[in-house]
């Protein structure tokens, strides 16, 4: 049912449909001409962030409109990167842990900032290596330092002992020259020195890997 309000202009009492009871302040054109003035005059210039064009909105966005339009604000690389940002990891309603199941049949997992990661994500059993090699064996030369930082070298291959690309157990991984890698699945034993941990190189399985 309609809802009666007093016009802010002449104080005339109006009825409005109960949809329009919060904008709704004047009882006619005539009385809303001079509250737009005002409302005009309450408006500020500013520079829109993309394209650099001036553009008017009320004092009261002045802090918070930086675009001229929609256009330009979903075409602001600023814009995009911060709407990436919103649901990127664990804001992402997909978000599984930060660990991804390739189609080769290994684990990646999300680690952002890794110089040798590819889209953000670097091969889980490479990771369990190389956190153990940082504590056991730092001055290892299976190790590359990047700004002082120990990583596996990118040319070092990791074994799986059992076979199972997902078993990332790390009694299950063997970091190896890709040479000693190649000759152990072509039914050889490694020579001691070519894999970490060092082990009897008859301990480890020969299983495709």
């Amino acid at each position: 049912m309609p809802v009666e309000k007093v016009c802010v202009t002449c104080g005339k009492t109006f009825s409005v449909p109960p949809s329009r009871v919060a904008t709704a302040v004047t009882c006619s054109l005539e009385c809303a001409a001079p509250v737009r003035g005002r409302s005009r005059s309450r408006r500020v210039e500013l520079s829109c962030r993309h394209c650099g064009e001036a553009f008017t909105a009320p004092l009261s966005h002045a802090a918070r409109r930086v675009y001229c339009s929609e256009v330009c604000r979903e075409a602001s690389p600023s814009h995009r990167a911060a709407k990436a940002d919103a649901v990127r990891g664990k804001l992402n309603g997909m978000w599984a842990g930060g660990i991804a199941h390739h189609t080769d049949g290994y684990l990646y997992e999300r680690r952002p900032g890794h110089p040798f990661s590819s889209n953000g994500y670097v091969l889980q059993h490479r990771l369990i290596v190389e956190d153990a090699m940082r504590e056991e064996a730092p001055s290892h030369r299976f190790i590359a330092r990047v700004s002082g930082v120990a990583y596996l070298a990118p040319q070092i291959d990791v074994h799986h002992r059992n076979g199972d690309r997902k078993d990332n157990r790390l009694d299950n991984l063997v970091a190896m020259e890709p040479a000693a890698h190649r000759a152990l699945h072509g039914g050889q034993l490694p020579e001691p020195g070519s894999f970490w941990p060092p082990c009897d190189p008859k301990e480890l399985s020969m299983k495709d890997h």
